[in-house]
């Protein structure tokens, strides 16, 4: 790179860090690009004077200007993208407003290398360029040595963030193949569960298989908010949890003529926690279900709330029927039942605390504390 370029490169900025990042660019690019190829150039905006210089800089260097048009309507972007460029200049006397606003429809419409011409560089600009798409930023009025090696710069910078685009759409359905495999794998082990539990000829052993089938069908939903999250990492608890609660409620529930109702809150959560607390409020449901209504009681209701209070970190689970309640001599942090073994257990595993009110039905209630940076309060 030449030291007049360097240069220039350097002024662009008063922050030296960015400055040295565009310097360290420019150093990498030279040595492996070498000298430009002729090119299809696109020029359009409405800096008429920085157009024409810019085009005039183009064909000295060799390449084909197939596009000019002034100004900066969305239409030239239509223009621009049936001319088949291989770079695509813009250059508008407003650059923070119309140029990145052409940039960013540019790469909408068709993501092409593109260099922006401004008349000023700053920190923010160049930026918000980077962040619009655009490959690189030039000052006008330039010269030709500053423009080939400007060229050069963006179609590296392009192809670098092609390949970075391609490689997380492979990665992409690379996740989404594999959720679906584990989602099929589920459904088998649970196929295989209940012909299992058909032909064991022992009624006790039978209902064990069928709820571990259940426990397994818990996990299969989990795995479906997951295929739609836009995190992989983590996942909107309300929406597991509605999920998994509407399969119950179209089940058993609705055959026995009992209401599920549900009040959640927006609630972020990694799926190590999210599968815990649907795994606790299948079993608060199911149990429940089995018996909180053994009479032929007119109003079966079982509610759900699941809700973060606010100005804290705490996420408190509450599932509350208006059944005929629990026994006083059961306390779910020491019984025997596996239902609520599991239920203690893994209350123990998210480090909170487990509560029963029978005052009214029997209610279940399970705090827990959460990174703040984790949920999000509706």
């Amino acid at each position: 790179v030449s030291l007049r370029s360097l240069t220039c490169i350097s002024n662009f900025c008063a922050e030296p860090s960015v400055a040295c990042f565009y310097v360290f660019a420019g150093s990498s690019v030279f040595g492996e690009m070498g000298k430009s190829e002729e090119l299809k150039i696109a020029v359009c905006g409405d800096d008429a004077p920085a157009c024409r210089e810019t085009r005039s800089h183009a064909e000295k260097l060799g390449h084909c200007v197939v596009f000019e048009q002034a100004g900066a309507e969305d239409f030239v972007v239509e223009s621009v993208a049936a001319a088949r460029p291989d770079l695509v200049f813009v250059g508008c006397v407003h650059p923070e407003e119309e140029g990145l606003h052409l940039v960013r429809r540019f790469q909408d419409c068709q993501p092409l290398p593109l260099i922006l011409l401004v008349g000023r560089v700053t920190p923010s600009l160049l930026r918000e360029a980077d962040d619009a798409g655009a490959a690189w930023v030039v000052p006008v009025p330039t010269d030709s040595a500053v423009l080939a090696e400007a060229v050069n710069i963006a179609l590296l910078r392009h192809r670098d963030r092609r390949e970075l685009r391609d490689m997380r759409e492979r990665m992409a359905r690379m996740r989404r193949e594999f959720l679906h495999r584990v989602k099929n794998d589920l459904a088998v082990i649970t196929a295989l569960m209940h012909f299992q539990a058909g032909s064991c000829g022992n009624s006790g052993t039978e209902r064990a298989i069928l709820e571990g089938a259940d426990r397994v069908r818990v996990i299969s939903a989990l795995y479906d908010v997951i295929r739609t999250s836009e995190d992989g990492d983590t996942l909107r608890l309300d929406h597991y949890l509605e999920l998994l609660l509407s399969k119950v409620s179209q089940g058993t529930a609705a055959a026995r003529g009992i209401e599920i109702a549900v009040s959640a809150d927006c609630i972020i959560l990694d799926g190590a926690r999210a599968l815990s607390c649907g795994l606790i409020v299948h079993e608060m449901v199911a149990n429940a279900l089995q018996h909180a209504f053994p009479g032929d009681q007119r109003e079966k209701l079982i509610k759900v709330d699941i809700h973060k209070h606010p100005g804290d970190e705490h996420i408190e689970i509450r599932v509350a029927d208006n059944g005929t309640g629990l026994p006083p001599d059961i306390d779910p942090t020491g019984a025997t039942t596996f239902g609520l073994q599991l239920v203690s257990f893994l209350a123990g595993q998210l480090k909170g605390a487990l509560t029963v009110d029978r005052s009214n039905g029997t209610a279940m209630t399970l705090s827990f504390k959460v990174p703040s940076a984790m949920t999000t309060h509706r």
